[in-house]
């Protein structure tokens, strides 16, 4: 053993110093060895097995056992352990010890240590953990990445930047935070912007694109403070909040609050045009009724041949522009069958683009799912997209129209049902594009940027697809082009081959009889019935006509009725009480309401046909054998 003044003297150390006899198990313990732990110096054996006791029982085997492999490995020991108090409590210490003493035969004979009071440093480590795990909690559950730049190179950045970017940890630290950017323009903005803020206020901030490692763009709001305002040598922190989505959801927001303002416009002036439409419709009637007359008896070879015909090519145009707008009427809707949208695209983009200095470029799958649509009206649509299209391309160029099936809808952030399977058509030029400060009233009736032009091609094309129950809008650059984004919902029928059609045979010498409220329409409804050889019984409305059909009714063969009559019974509500009298009854239905839900679908109310007015001589004549036939 050691110099009792030996002892004396390192008792007076800062930490607890023990000397253990390996063979007989004696121990010394210095005085604080005892006062660290509450006893007085006489109070416990000084034994090997002393400490063994005080050990804590969670710690015992694993300190006895790092120190035997110790001893016979005969190496030092440094481990930690608790060893209980006088009262009770326990005290972290940590044991270090070596061997100091080996007999010739390779016995251990003496080994000294210390004992370090460790609580108070091990209590401060496990708050250290404690608030490491918390701020490492924070971090993660935060939306936002957090990170630290030294002249804009990255010293730190957290797990949720690595997410952000795609990057990992080594690929961003030391590295200039350039990386980032799409450009050098948009990384020296950003700079300027923030750091001129940071100058001001101590704070910057600034919307900006990241650009991931993949290559995508994101959007970011980045904001940032100095560690030390006063010297930003100490470096910048920054937080960065990924606004993609928020951005989308905020365009949706917008785009779906300009619908609703549009469709109140469409819906204002559908109530003007309808009522306009169906007068100049009636008036239409008398002049083109009258001309399809009139070019029965003159000569092909007459002078007055060629003024009658470019008179019904002036009528017909005029039919065009009232059909236009009806389009917008309220109530109107689409004459809708499962069908093939690629037919519809190509035939209408061809015919506007022929003998134009434009090509045209298509992308459609062969697996594209059917349609439930207007023909007509999705023909329109594609002809007004391609034909601004065309007119934007001064000098030529190439317009691409490519279709996908689209079964999420959610994933193209549109407000539509999300429950449904869409189709997708993308209509784009390499035209001068659209300014950011009008593509919000593209779609407003009569907003046009051309001299000529009604400016109702687009607004006619969003109200034709929103009947459809889909959706449309518009994304452009100027300089770079415009693309037209349609979503139709996707038809839950399969297409049927039609049957092959009956022939049609002229007939005559029927009794017809014609319902309408409009004297001119009258009169030259029974020019045009008595060219074609039948006889010719007249009703101002309704009630007029289920009164002659009740008196003579044997008699009729065809009943013509107009759809509405202002201030009494129009033919919705004729019909039914005509099929009481006869159910055999053949009723054809005529309106200048084309779109009218009734004209649509005039099998469900009773009727056996449809015809819109204004009509010519030859469609009514082909009406009539159908009926018939």
């Amino acid at each position: 053993m050691t110099d009792k003044n030996d002892h004396k003297n390192v008792s007076k150390a800062a930490m607890a110093v023990w000397e253990w006899n390996v063979l007989t198990g004696e121990t010394y313990f210095s005085p604080t060895y005892f006062s660290m732990l509450g006893y007085g110096p006489d109070e416990l054996p000084c034994t090997h097995d002393t400490w063994v006791e005080l050990l804590h029982e969670e710690d015992r085997g694993n300190a006895i056992q790092k120190i035997s492999q110790c001893l016979e490995q005969r190496h030092g020991w440094d481990i930690e352990f608790r060893l209980r108090m006088k009262n009770g409590d326990y005290r972290w210490v940590r044991g270090s010890g070596d061997i100091v003493e080996v007999a010739p035969d390779g016995t251990l004979l003496r080994a000294i240590g210390t004992h370090l009071d460790i609580t108070e440093e091990k209590q401060a480590r496990e708050v250290l953990k404690k608030s490491g795990d918390t701020l490492k909690s924070i971090l993660v559950a935060a939306p936002v990445g957090i990170g630290l730049v030294h002249d804009r190179v990255f010293s730190w950045v957290s797990e949720r930047i690595l997410e952000m970017t795609g990057y990992e940890m080594n690929e961003l630290i030391g590295e200039s935070a350039r990386i980032l950017y799409p450009s050098e323009e948009e990384f020296l903005r950003v700079g300027r912007v923030k750091y001129g803020q940071i100058n001001k206020a101590d704070v910057g901030e600034v919307n900006t694109v990241w650009k991931k490692k993949s290559g995508e763009h994101i959007n970011i709001h980045l904001r940032s403070a100095p560690v030390n305002p006063q010297d930003f040598g100490c470096g910048v922190t920054f937080s960065a909040l990924d606004i993609t989505e928020k951005l989308k959801e905020e365009e949706n927001v917008r785009r779906l609050e300009r619908q609703v303002q549009q469709t109140k416009n469409i819906e204002s002036l559908g109530i003007l045009a309808g009522g306009i439409a169906h007068d100049f419709n009636n008036i239409l009637m008398a002049v083109l009724g009258n001309l399809s007359l009139l070019s029965q008896v003159v000569a092909p070879d007459s002078p007055d041949h060629l003024l009658v015909t470019e008179a019904e090519k002036a009528s017909l145009r005029a039919k065009d522009l009232t059909q236009q707008l009806l389009t917008f009427a309220k109530g109107g809707e689409p004459i809708k069958e499962t069908s093939s949208l690629e037919g519809v695209i190509v035939d209408s983009a061809n015919f506007v683009l022929r003998g134009s200095n434009v090509a045209i470029k298509y992308d459609i799958p062969d697996d594209l799912w059917l349609v439930d649509i207007d023909k007509s009206q999705m023909s329109q649509v594609i002809q007004n997209i391609v034909i601004n299209a065309k007119n934007a391309m001064h000098v030529g160029g190439t317009i691409s129209i490519t279709c996908q099936n689209v079964p999420d809808i959610q994933k193209e952030h549109v407000p539509l049902p999300i429950w449904k399977r869409y189709i997708k058509c993308t209509i784009c030029d390499s035209g001068q594009g659209i300014p950011e400060h009008i593509i919000d009233k593209i779609f407003e009736p009569y907003f046009t940027t051309k001299q000529e032009g009604s400016g109702l091609g687009l607004a006619i094309t969003y109200s034709i697809i929103t009947r459809h129950l889909g959706d449309i809008y518009a994304q452009s650059e100027v300089g770079v082009g415009t693309s037209f984004l349609i979503y139709l919902p996707a038809s839950e029928q399969t297409l049927e081959i039609p049957a092959k059609p009956q022939p049609v045979f002229d007939v005559q010498n029927l009794r017809i009889l014609v319902m309408d409220d409009e004297v001119m329409v009258r009169k030259v409804s029974e020019a045009m019935l008595t060219k074609l050889g039948h006889k010719v019984v007249l009703a101002a409305d309704g009630e007029e006509a289920i009164s002659i059909y009740g008196e003579t009714g044997k008699n009729i063969d065809i009943v013509i009725m107009d759809l509405t009559i202002p201030g009494g019974m129009g033919g919705k509500d004729a019909v039914q009480e005509l099929l009481k009298i006869d159910p055999m009854a053949k009723i054809i239905v005529s309106s200048g309401y084309s779109n009218d839900p009734i004209m649509a679908n005039f099998r469900e109310h009773g009727f056996c046909s449809a015809i819109v007015k204004p009509y010519q001589l030859q469609e009514l004549s082909r009406v009539i054998a159908q009926v018939m036939a």
